[in-house]
């Protein structure tokens, strides 16, 4: 397992169901709320299609210098929930440094893009590098929390939906998980449960057409290459509600 505040190549961010959210106001053309701030949907277009059109424009310029045919249109790596999100826990994490006086790590763009798969100069990689910037001071100020057996049962059945190992059933994995291990989850979950606390005091929620959203502190790859999700921060878990619900 690694920290994937190091490896995680999607953004993620907050929806929450919150006491009184039938008090807002609906409008059109919002994506998500956090506190009175609106990301609208025509933000989250224009970071999409700019980063379309930014990777269409290096794909077709690889192409051209190695000789080959033109490709054909690019496989995104991001979608616009993953835009909305990231705005969203980027506004939630800015709120909380202001709080706490907290300087954000300096990210290189460079290091996010290659993680992500898109140019450097987009958008989306800008606001991501800084969300992770904020979101690593955060966690450096956070109380490691000792896995309860439902988080280590969590992160069993997430290894093997994400086609991991697991070296047998639940008791011989528990028994399995080394101190280094053991450390990370202790850290991400501590940075679970203050994150948690600081997105319902931000009153964060996002338009139900962008489905469940949930934050991932610890990815792990698959033998496929593929990276799943190991620990998150996940809206609906305490109270059993809809994490995303209708903006009335």
């Amino acid at each position: 397992m690694q920290r994937a505040r190091r490896v995680a190549v999607t953004a993620v961010a907050a929806a929450l169901a919150v006491t009184g959210l039938a008090a807002c106001q609906n409008e059109p053309g919002v994506a998500a709320y956090v506190g009175d701030t609106r990301i609208t949907e025509d933000r989250v277009d224009a970071i999409y299609t700019e980063a379309r059109d930014k990777l269409t424009a290096s794909v077709e310029r690889t192409g051209q210098e190695q000789g080959g045919q033109a490709p054909g249109p690019v496989e995104m790596p991001v979608t616009r929930r993953d835009i909305v999100t990231n705005l969203v826990g980027l506004d939630v994490l800015r709120g909380i440094a202001e709080q706490r006086n907290l300087q954000p790590a300096q990210i290189p763009v460079e290091q996010v893009a290659q993680g992500v798969g898109l140019p450097a100069d987009t958008e989306y990689v800008r606001t991501f590098a800084e969300y992770r910037g904020y979101l690593d001071a955060f966690a450096r100020t956070v109380t490691p929390a000792a896995p309860s057996d439902a988080d280590l049962m969590d992160v069993y059945e997430r290894l093997k939906a994400g086609g991991a190992q697991t070296g047998g059933d639940f008791a011989a994995f528990k028994g399995s998980i080394g101190e280094q291990d053991q450390q990370v989850l202790a850290e991400n979950i501590g940075l679970r449960n203050a994150l948690g606390e600081a997105a319902a005091a931000a009153n964060a929620r996002v338009n139900p057409r962008y489905g469940d959203a949930e934050m991932q502190l610890v990815t792990f790859r698959n033998e496929q290459g593929q990276t799943r999700p190991l620990v998150v921060l996940s809206f609906n878990a305490e109270t059993g509600e809809p994490a995303v619900v209708d903006l009335p």
